[in-house]
């Protein structure tokens, strides 16, 4: 467990390190690797992102600005197959175009959002 402070007075707490919780949605497998596009889309500080896995496997999703500069994991750890969500919290990042990607077995995916504050 951490905490910590930051930015105008603000307290953080984690229970995890600060990785972002993966919300399993349905443990159906699917039938491919799929990501699919965030929403909203364009937001103001916060997401979501959701993608399928046919294969148990490590799984990593990387955002990166619009010069191709990763700027933040949100995740890399082992996943069973199913459907999942997590979300997304871009309260420092500047207004812009994103990309986000998912890779794992063998496979990658990337889409595109705007930030817009």
């Amino acid at each position: 467990m951490i905490w910590t402070c930051g930015n105008a007075g603000r307290i953080w707490h984690t229970t995890n390190g600060g990785m972002s919780f993966i919300n399993n949605i349905s443990t159906t497998i699917p039938d491919d690797f799929e990501l699919f596009q965030n929403y909203p889309n364009p937001f103001n500080s916060q997401t979501k992102i959701r993608f399928s896995i046919k294969q148990r496997g490590n799984y990593k999703l990387e955002i990166f600005n619009s010069a191709g500069q990763k700027t933040t994991d949100l995740f890399d750890k082992e996943i069973n197959p199913g459907t999942y969500e997590t979300g997304l919290n871009t309260e420092d990042f500047s207004s812009g175009v994103y990309f986000y990607r998912l890779t794992g077995n063998n496979k990658s995916e990337g889409k595109r959002f705007v930030l817009v504050k």
